[in-house]
């Protein structure tokens, strides 16, 4: 911003000097571009003066219009003969021009002193607030995750338990059936017993 500042102080010094040659018939475009020339000369702006899209808008404010008190800015570089430019055609150039873009630019005057209220919040707030927030979403983050870790831990938990119980069970059923038989064993050499004495007794 403070280059479209220094740039639009040097182009009101210019016209200025313009206005003080009293260019007979000269109009407010053409003591303009005559302006932009003698601009040009300035090692600074040699590419010219590239802020027309806001010089409509900023012109006439206070910070940059007449002003009795106030040192005009410095223009004085090489002369320009402005008494032999009138027999010249004035550059072609449509005032359109000029406020081109307007619509799309934002500028905000108020960050440079010119009045009114910003309605942008302020960068610190701005930091606050996204620190709350990034801090509000982490403890989300770090909640979720606690629970989901007490939740996997009671699941394994149980599954220990569960193993435990099914291998006891296991371990009952293999004593059981070890228990069958060797019930079934000894049934069986009870009846071989039984029939021998039953063999011997009738010899």
């Amino acid at each position: 911003m403070s280059i479209i500042i220094t740039a639009i102080g040097k182009l009101r010094g210019c016209i200025r000097q313009v206005e003080y040659s009293n260019p007979s018939g000269a109009s407010e475009q053409d003591i303009l571009n005559r302006a932009k020339t003698l601009l040009a000369q300035d090692d600074k702006f040699k590419k010219g003066f590239k802020f027309d899209h806001v010089w409509s808008l900023l012109k006439d404010t206070e910070k940059f219009g007449h002003d009795s008190n106030r040192k005009l800015p410095d223009c004085q570089w090489q002369s320009v003969n402005f008494a032999s430019s009138q027999s010249e055609s004035p550059t072609s150039e449509s005032p359109n021009s000029v406020s081109l873009g307007l619509s799309s630019f934002s500028l905000h005057i108020n960050e440079q002193n010119f009045g009114g209220t910003s309605t942008e919040r302020p960068i610190g707030v701005k930091k606050a607030k996204g620190k709350k927030k990034t801090e509000e979403e982490n403890t989300i983050v770090i909640e979720t995750i606690r629970e989901q870790n007490r939740q996997l831990s009671e699941r394994l938990t149980k599954g220990k338990d569960d193993r435990q119980q099914n291998y006891e069970i296991q371990m009952l059923r293999a004593q059981t059936e070890a228990k069958k038989v060797a019930v079934a064993a000894k049934k069986v050499a009870v009846q071989k017993f039984e029939r021998r004495i039953e063999f011997y007794s009738q010899i």
